[in-house]
């Protein structure tokens, strides 16, 4: 535990000791990522461990352009500790290498409970919003030019990650950020070093044709992924049923 005394650790072990009961109980166990899942299977190697999408989109933006786009865009809830150090790491050591290419840039941290450390990240050039509603989250996302997530810590797929993509907003990010999306580095830019996430952010904000290219790659990754349909074959194959085919 963090704290770690005894009773923390008693209390690891017994939750580890039940999770392990509960996974050689079950015919299939289902976790958000392969890398979870390969993690089960490594520990109890006789379970049935599988990745399936958590969740689905019904729509992916496609055809979304770069002309009348400004910014550069970091959605997260900051409640949680991860989004807290990611903020803070973006505006200190990222938007510097951001600014010395870019002075005009504008930076928009987007979510709900921004603690006290994130609100006084807030400047002349970065907009703390605090809670917006989802249409506002959408015009937001319309309107970014880049989206970044640039988180050193945290497990399991990141839906902001996945929601960027699917709003066709071409995306920086980690490879924290990347774990668990296999092939991501394909369609986004994934560094871990703030001058090479800085870059990539740049060359997005520069470059139109670049930009076209991750957004329609970046939303075709996601809607391959984590559409109904593809949650759906996901679901089948885990339960052992055959696939419906199509037309039928």
């Amino acid at each position: 535990g963090v704290t770690g005394g005894d009773a923390d650790s008693r209390s690891i072990r017994e939750m580890e000791r039940q999770e392990r009961e509960l996974w050689r109980a079950a015919d299939v166990v289902l976790y958000p990522s392969e890398d979870e899942a390969a993690r089960v299977r490594e520990l109890e190697p006789g379970v049935d461990a599988r990745a399936i999408t958590a969740y689905a989109y019904e729509r992916f933006v496609s055809d979304a352009v770069p002309e009348s786009r400004e910014g550069i865009l970091f959605v997260a809830g900051f409640a949680h500790p991860p989004n807290v150090d990611a903020a803070a790491w973006l505006v200190r050591d990222i938007m510097p290498l951001v600014w010395r290419e870019e002075p005009g840039a504008r930076l928009t941290l987007v979510g709900a409970n921004p603690t006290a450390d994130v609100l006084a990240l807030a400047g002349a050039q970065v907009e703390v919003t605090g809670f917006v509603s989802d249409a506002e989250l959408e015009r937001r996302y319309a309107s970014a030019r880049v989206a970044v997530v640039p988180l050193r810590f945290g497990a399991g797929v990141k839906s902001k990650v996945v929601e960027a993509l699917q709003q066709g907003l071409p995306l920086v990010t980690t490879s924290t950020g990347a774990q668990g999306l296999d092939g991501l580095a394909d369609v986004a830019r994934v560094a871990d070093d703030p001058a090479r996430i800085a870059a990539g952010i740049v060359a997005l904000l520069r470059d139109d044709a670049a930009w076209r290219r991750a957004s329609a790659l970046g939303a075709r990754y996601a809607a391959a992924r984590f559409s109904p349909a593809a949650m759906g074959a996901a679901l089948l194959d885990a339960c052992g049923l055959p696939q419906r085919e199509e037309g039928r």
